[in-house]
């Protein structure tokens, strides 16, 4: 399975990365997990190679070398998906803001609120439901689980 995290915090990527990849691998899913960190390299990523599943920060930064935090950076990511006609993944939008859910209602993707500690059940809910859905990585790997 090939995840794509778009996240710029390093702590948050590895709490995700770890999470994920403990999970999938508890299923004998064999996991590559790439990372991107601003909604330019998330974005030209996503144009250019194929995920089964984006793991998506709200808050980040418009360019890898820039300090300044886009607080609707996810959003530009969403928009960028749509407007380019990406084959969007299995979206899953991870933030500290308690509203996201608000923040993405409009778009077909499931959120979780990140808080450090706290995140991990939700997440394992959300990944079941990817691995449930009738989708195309499911059709050719069920056999594996």
């Amino acid at each position: 399975m090939k995840i794509l995290i778009i996240e710029d915090n390093d702590s948050k990527f590895g709490d995700l990365n770890y999470q994920i990849s403990k999970f999938l691998k508890n299923r004998d899913i064999e996991v590559e997990i790439k990372r991107e960190i601003s909604v330019n390299s998330g974005s030209r990523t996503l144009i250019e190679e194929s995920f089964d599943l984006l793991i998506l920060d709200m808050q980040m930064p418009q360019m890898d070398d820039s300090f300044d935090i886009e607080k609707d950076g996810g959003i530009q990511v969403l928009d960028n998906i749509e407007f380019y006609e990406v084959k969007a993944p299995y979206i899953i939008v991870a933030s500290a803001n308690e509203n996201i859910a608000d923040m993405v209602e409009s778009y077909k993707v499931d959120s979780i609120w990140y808080e450090p500690g706290e995140f991990e059940e939700e997440l394992k809910v959300l990944l079941n439901n990817f691995l449930e859905k009738d989708n195309v990585w499911v059709k050719n790997h069920k056999k594996y689980w």
